[in-house]
């Protein structure tokens, strides 16, 4: 068949998608997360000029693209169209990299081809990581000097294909990365192709996720005891040391939303997903729960339960228990124990400060500690109420919602409560490493109380992500990255710790998947603060202004959008417009971003103003200094000044 045509071309696209048409929503979902990383895609039939014959337009699209994904399944293997696309794509040299979404074995002539492409493995990481993984391969590919140049014939043959890591000036081929985090285990699963086939890394049979339970109150005012008694039971799960449990900020991703059961579990790396509605009348509460295999949808078990709101603890532990035994997991008595009647009153107000965390704002922290004040009022003893006031207390001084010292003040008087307390207690270890590392700047005592949480609780994504910070701080971006892709694996819809493991890329200079993973963030959470802004000052680091500014101006933070387009504004060249922004930072946020304030005058190559702010910083003990070192983009002028050398020095930081 011939290679040219009369019909109009669209424009070149840098990714060829091939794919089965069973698989047509990951091909979309491969898309669209491709796209919003401003990589352009070809994809049939979307792409196939009106009029034009199909096989010429597959033809000329492969033979421009500089890379072509594959989403390889059984499906895929069987489609003799996905056959002819990957053998034209090896003809030209062009890179492969497959999406593999399933166990399937390959055909002999599939795995010649795809003998030396890539490949990352969707059930091991859930398909959000395995799509962020994805765009910063082929961001890789796209950005590699060897990458090849499209053609519109029979042309020059590709060159072989290597990636780099952006900004460390190192060629690397891209291998298995395997990261163990005490306990946690987790594999990045992108590999070249083994030529024997690989092993495929399945979803664990005793994996689990709980949803959010449906409110089916008369009244339907009872959202926020619904999802509470989710994330009791999750908690409960979680205790079982037999079970790999899904952590509750990613299960409740898909809150409200129906959703096919089975993209639920690959999402969420879950073989066995839990459901559940809470009907509640004054003081008496019914819940129904039901198990579901997610590959199928089969419910595997399913129980009605009906206690007073005094006795729910008991409950929800009766429903762990259940669960665990019908996935055929040993109870030990330790595990789980058995837990007395609560005051109802505390119970309630303690749900009530849960539901109003999750908005994640100013107003939903303030009244959410305002819940948990008043759940404890009611019984000084209900230990979940104290442990999320101590966090929600550690969010609104973190998140620069008021000055520093008094929030860390409140916060760490909240944490040694709960130390004093409990000496065990993993919220009081991991929050006293937040407040070591985010407030005093002491490193080691951060690291220790890191260490104590994760020997406590392996799992407790919590900890890892406490330790992963400390490395980030510390300059130290592979162990962070370690520490922090293991609570992901946790966790794997948490916008927090995509937005941590983005700025620990930010630092170490790799902008491409800083940008993956902050763009990560607010699909996850839109409001996000600083997820706009830190991918418009990643943009900056790739030198895409245009695109920079875009993201800046969609920031919700104006302390943040203001930092991020003081930044772009002056590198655009835009005097005016980068003097208002940054007088208006200094207006809204001298008392709590004086840091981001001297690293804008760093950047503008203003060194007395900068070392100025900065010594303002370290007085007003600015949350924003402990990140210092992940911003050598900003800081290039000042870099080898004695006096920043100095400036590390005193905050116990290595040069």
């Amino acid at each position: 068949m011939s290679e040219d045509s009369s019909n109009p071309a669209p424009p070149a696209r840098d990714v060829f998608v091939s794919y089965a048409s069973p698989d047509v929503a990951i091909a979309d979902a491969v898309v669209a997360n491709l796209e919003q990383q401003r990589i352009r895609c070809w994809i049939a039939p979307r792409d196939v000029t009106p009029g034009a014959q199909y096989a010429d337009g597959i033809i000329r699209a492969i033979n421009e693209a500089k890379v072509l994904v594959l989403v390889l399944s059984a499906s895929s293997i069987a489609s003799k169209h996905v056959g002819k696309e990957v053998e034209r794509a090896s003809s030209k040299d062009r890179p492969i990299i497959a999406l593999k979404v399933d166990a399937a074995p390959l055909t002999t002539t599939l795995e010649y081809f795809l003998s030396e492409s890539q490949w990352i493995d969707v059930p091991a990481l859930g398909l959000p990581v395995a799509l962020t993984k994805l765009a910063q391969a082929v961001g890789q590919v796209l950005a590699s000097p060897s990458a090849v140049k499209p053609e519109v014939g029979i042309g020059t043959s590709g060159q072989p294909m290597t990636v780099h890591t952006t900004g460390t000036g190192k060629r690397l081929a891209l291998a298995v990365a395997v990261m163990v985090g005490l306990g946690a285990a987790v594999a990045l699963a992108v590999h070249f192709w083994p030529s024997t086939g690989p092993a495929m890394a399945a979803i664990s049979d005793k994996s689990i996720a709980v949803l959010p339970f449906s409110d089916m109150s008369e009244k339907h005012d009872q959202e926020y005891f619904g999802d509470g008694m989710a994330e009791e039971i999750l908690d409960a799960l979680a205790k079982l040391p037999g079970l790999h449990v899904i952590g509750r900020t990613s299960s409740f991703q898909f809150k409200g939303k129906y959703q096919d059961l089975r993209k639920v579990g690959i999402e969420l790396a879950a073989a066995h997903l839990v459901e559940g509605s809470v009907r509640r009348s004054e003081n008496q509460v019914r819940v129904t729960v039901q198990l579901i295999r997610s590959s199928d949808g089969a419910h595997e078990w399913s129980e009605s339960y009906e206690r007073k709101v005094g006795d729910v603890l008991r409950m929800q532990q009766d429903i762990a228990v259940s669960i665990a035994r019908a996935l055929q997991v040993t109870v030990e008595a330790a595990s789980i124990s058995v837990s007395g009647a609560i005051n109802a009153d505390a119970y309630d107000f303690y749900l009530r400060g849960l539901h109003a965390l999750d908005r994640g704002d100013r107003p939903g922290l303030e009244e959410a500690i305002n819940y948990f004040q008043n759940a404890l009022q009611f019984d000084p003893s209900l230990v979940r109420a104290d442990d999320a006031l101590a966090l929600t207390q550690l969010e609104l001084a973190d998140d620069v919602y008021e000055p520093q010292k008094a929030g860390f003040v409140q916060a760490r008087q909240s944490a040694q409560r709960l130390l004093k307390q409990n000496p065990r207690s993993l919220y009081g270890h991991v929050l006293m490493s937040r407040i070591y590392a985010d407030y005093d700047w002491d490193w080691a005592a951060a690291k220790r109380e890191a260490d104590e949480a994760i020997a406590i609780s392996p799992r407790f994504g919590g900890g890892l992500d406490a330790m992963g910070i400390v490395a980030a701080y510390m300059g130290q971006w592979n162990e962070a990255e370690r520490y922090i892709r293991a609570a992901l694996s946790l966790d794997p819809l948490d916008p927090s710790l995509h937005y941590d493991c983005g700025t620990l890329l930010f630092g170490a200079e790799r902008y491409p998947e800083s940008i993956a993973e902050y763009r990560r963030v607010y699909e996850i959470s839109s409001s996000y603060a600083w997820s706009h802004a830190m991918t418009g000052i990643a943009l900056l680091g790739m030198r895409q202004l245009d695109a920079a500014l875009d993201e800046a101006r969609q920031e919700s933070m104006d302390g943040a959008k203001q930092f991020a387009l003081a930044v772009i504004y002056y590198s655009m060249g835009k005097s005016a417009d980068a003097d208002a922004a940054l007088a208006q930072l200094k207006r809204v946020a001298a008392d709590r971003m004086a840091a981001q304030i001297a690293y804008v005058h760093a950047y503008r190559g203003e060194k007395a103003q900068a070392f100025e702010w900065l010594e303002r910083a370290y007085r007003q003990k600015d949350t924003g200094l402990p990140y210092i070192k992940g911003y050598s983009l900003l800081l290039k002028d000042i870099g080898g000044d004695p006096r920043f050398k100095a400036f590390l020095k005193k905050m116990n930081l290595p040069e």
